[in-house]
């Protein structure tokens, strides 16, 4: 691929949203970039600040469908997209998984449309455990909410 084909490939890439360092490379090593000449690139990126891990990894904390997420299903996601386990830590150091779990019962309980008490305590568990709380976080709060 010629050199102004490939820059116009790379400009539209960074164009398109934000990237993690791991997740733009992946990009990269789709366009059958060199690894010399791809290592250049995403180093110029992130000493430019356009890749960013700690600002995606906020960004991706704060989006409202991981609001009803717990600390752990989050952290499996951010380590997934290449961000490292200290930086996840510092991020999530101050949220609370009781909290999230009682956002994710709000949001659920919007959609669940059950015939008795018990069905609904079931799904809402099951959506709890789906969402990466802990068999005693869910139990405990669903007990204190229903």
């Amino acid at each position: 691929m010629n050199s102004s084909k490939q820059n116009l490939k790379i400009t539209k890439l960074i164009n398109r949203k934000h990237w993690t360092k791991k997740n733009f490379e992946n990009e990269l090593n789709k366009l059958d970039i060199p690894s010399e000449e791809k290592f250049l690139i995403i180093d110029k990126l992130v000493k430019g600040h356009i890749i960013d891990d700690k600002k995606w990894a906020i960004l991706y904390i704060e989006k409202k469908n991981s609001s009803i997420k717990s600390n752990r299903l989050l952290k499996k996601e951010l380590l997934q997209h290449g961000i490292q386990n200290e930086l996840i830590e510092n991020l999530l150091i101050e949220r609370e998984d009781s909290e999230a779990c009682m956002r994710a019962i709000k949001y659920k309980k919007k959609k669940i449309n059950s015939k008795t008490n018990d069905d609904e305590e079931k799904k809402l568990y099951n959506f709890l455990i789906s969402k990466g709380f802990t068999y005693n976080l869910a139990y405990k709060i669903l007990d204190n909410s229903i």
